[in-house]
């Protein structure tokens, strides 16, 4: 399947993969009412696994995971034809993966510290859906919303109302 023969921003796919159950439920219920279709991985090999097979528009994922962790997961992901540039949304605890992701971050991908507005993910997973999509995958800017401001995802809804 090709990038945009799967793109939907109706109903978009997001992979979840998060090892605790009660937040990847959480996180799955709460797209799911927001009007987008879910997957679920509970580990990172599953994860990858199911980016590869169902080619997602989005995925939010835990850093901290036994056995694989986000950023091992991110790169096997990227590995794939048509996902290098599938947005991938960090959300973690974790103020060591808060400290990497900002020292280093991903190519097309946002860190929202736990715990996290749904209203504000939705907004996070749209923009970059929507920008993907409009660019056909080669680029990817930030909202205009968002230019000039520092600090977390966290911090950049709180300030546009969106936590």
């Amino acid at each position: 399947m090709s990038e945009e023969s799967t793109m939907n921003e109706e109903n978009p796919l997001v992979i979840i993969i998060e090892d605790d159950a009660d937040v990847r439920n959480a996180l799955a219920d709460g797209l799911s009412m927001l009007g987008f279709r879910t997957l679920e991985a509970c580990d990172g090999k599953s994860g990858v696994e199911a980016a590869w097979r169902e080619q997602p528009d989005a995925v939010l994922m835990d850093v901290c995971m036994p056995g694989m962790d986000g950023w091992q997961t991110t790169a096997l992901i990227r590995e794939y034809p048509g996902l290098q540039s599938v947005p991938i949304i960090f959300v973690s605890g974790s103020s060591e993966a808060r400290t990497r992701y900002f020292n280093s971050p991903p190519f097309n991908s946002s860190f929202v510290p736990k715990p996290f507005s749904m209203r504000f993910l939705d907004t996070l997973l749209r923009a970059f859906i929507r920008l993907r999509s409009g660019t056909g995958g080669d680029g990817l800017a930030l909202p205009k919303a968002w230019e000039g401001k520092t600090g977390s995802s966290r911090e950049w809804g709180r300030r546009d109302g969106l936590n």
